[in-house]
């Protein structure tokens, strides 16, 4: 298999965190074995979580060794599974294939070694100490004994609750790695319902197995919370209709985007966010609408906006718009949110506790490479398609219109980018978001609402009582949902507009 540079690849995972991680020079890479079981192979939900998990760990650079893939031979894909392979091919084929798409971690058959996970198991796997990895429907999780096959409820080909258990499952091979586990003790057992939005030891059936949906709504961001979200709903059976994709990086798919894109592999590098985003799920049952430019650029809305982006200016945009429903999903660290903005006036909206970043300055940009070495100003004159002599033009004097339009948005991404961020996190995030948009259209949802507007859960404990629904109010000093204001006036009619069903 190809690689990529590993340390690039790993660049946005390998901080501790303030101490709360051990030292990625401590790291001792261990191999992973995913094993599949033949008599459930063929099933949607063990097909969905054992494509996530090996996603994930795929992007796991210089955490784990290599995986090994245990999966029955000739065993038909359930429908849309993998997103970077050929839909022609078997299960294990399309997943060695997307591992090789993805090119980071080796993946290949073999003897089981290292951590064991198993999928669609019906009794005591022999091998080691296996994590038994289990979702369906809205519902997933791992466990440490083995939990009887209808334990899961009646059988869905939805795929929310096997990338739950695939994000947990990761995050298991991730903590023995990587976390203080005298501080983080790993659960015996722990599930999320994203139906309930609620953490237990237990499994959580609850929710319709089957849903129909017909979409009408616009994502902005398609990075990798954006693109999560994609790969929910490309994966989803019954849910169609449109969404406008919005993405105005510069800069397109770099490689450090790689250990946590859950949609994108290596030939997606150099790549436009939101039109290769559609490309590669463009056999969904919704039609992508890619603008590869600013979310404000969209003249018309429809009532529901899905917020992915990364930086607050970003989140005021949609917030200035005042959409009749706004859906936000975020990452921090290890912890993954989505938000159900408003009621306006009462709930939080996307300004609240988003102060706006800090510019810099043209003049603070341009002295910052000053005393950058020749190859720095090469690589920003070849990402951003002007000459070399026009960068260094640009970084003396100032001058040279076309070349500082076309560097200072590369720039000031640069600026904001660094933060720590890793796969499951972010894919955990996106489906959530999916998950309470697909909701947010089902007349008896238990969607986020009027008292319980925003979702939380976090790797450090996955049974914490935190992690799960809660309030989240406006902030008193917010000046885009002061309930006096006349924009938030008009929110509010087009919020109630779409009949709220939550009390």
């Amino acid at each position: 298999m190809s690689s990529l540079n590993a340390q690039t690849v790993s660049n946005r995972h390998e901080g501790d965190l303030g101490g709360k991680l051990c030292s990625f020079g401590e790291v001792k890479p261990i191999p992973v074995t995913i094993v599949v079981a033949p008599e459930r192979a063929h099933d949607p939900a063990v097909q969905h979580a054992a494509w996530m998990a090996l996603n994930l760990l795929c992007r796991f650079d210089r955490i784990v060794e290599r995986v090994t893939l245990q999966c029955p031979r000739d065993v038909p894909l359930c429908g849309r599974v993998v997103p970077i392979a050929s839909r022609t091919l078997d299960l294990r084929s399309a997943l060695l294939a997307g591992a090789e798409a993805i090119g980071v971690v080796p993946v290949g058959k073999g003897e089981p070694q290292g951590q064991s996970l198993s999928f669609g198991a019906q009794g005591r796997v022999g091998y080691g100490d296996p994590l038994y990895v289990e979702g369906n429907g809205w519902c997933g999780g791992i466990s440490r004994a083995f939990v009887g096959t209808g334990a899961m409820g009646p059988p869905s080909a939805l795929p929310f609750g096997p990338y739950v258990a695939a994000c947990l499952a990761a995050s298991e091979v991730f903590r023995s790695a990587r976390m203080r586990l005298e501080q983080y003790p790993a659960p015996a057992a722990a599930y999320y319902s994203i139906w309930e939005h609620r953490a237990s030891a237990t499994p959580i059936v609850a929710g319709p197995r089957e849903i129909t949906v017909e979409l009408d709504a616009v994502l902005a961001g398609a990075g990798a919370v954006g693109c999560a979200l994609m790969h929910n709903l490309w994966a989803c059976p019954e849910v169609f209709g449109r969404m406008v994709v919005a993405d105005n990086d510069p800069a397109g798919l770099d490689v450090t985007n790689l250990n946590r894109y859950a949609l994108f592999d290596r030939a997606s590098v150099g790549c436009a966010k939101a039109t290769e985003a559609a490309r590669i799920a463009a056999d969904a049952a919704v039609r992508w609408e890619p603008v590869d430019a600013p979310f404000e650029s969209i003249v018309t809305l429809p009532p529901r906006v899905v917020s992915a982006v990364d930086r607050n200016r970003a989140r005021h945009a949609i917030q200035n718009r005042y959409p009749a429903r706004i859906l936000s999903g975020s990452t921090l660290d290890l912890r993954a949110e989505v938000t159900r903005c408003g009621p306006p006036g009462v709930g939080a909206c996307l300004r609240c506790y988003n102060e706006p970043e800090k510019i810099a300055a043209d003049e603070e940009l341009r002295a910052s490479l000053r005393d950058a070495p020749a190859e720095r100003l090469m690589e920003l004159a070849v990402t951003s398609g002007v000459t070399l002599d026009d960068v260094r033009e640009w970084v003396s004097t100032g001058r040279c219109g076309l070349a500082g339009e076309r560097l200072l948005p590369h720039l000031r991404v640069e600026g904001g980018a660094g933060d720590f961020a890793v796969s499951f996190v972010s894919v955990m995030a996106g489906t959530l978001l999916a998950g309470e948009l697909v909701k947010d259209y089902l007349p008896d949802a238990a969607s986020l609402g009027e008292s319980t507007s925003r979702a939380v859960f976090q790797f450090f404990s996955p049974l914490s009582k935190r992690n799960g629904a809660g309030p989240y109010p406006r902030h008193p000093a917010c000046p885009m949902c002061s309930p006096s204001s006349i924009a938030c006036e008009a929110w509010a009619r087009r919020y109630s507009a779409l009949a709220p069903r939550r009390p």
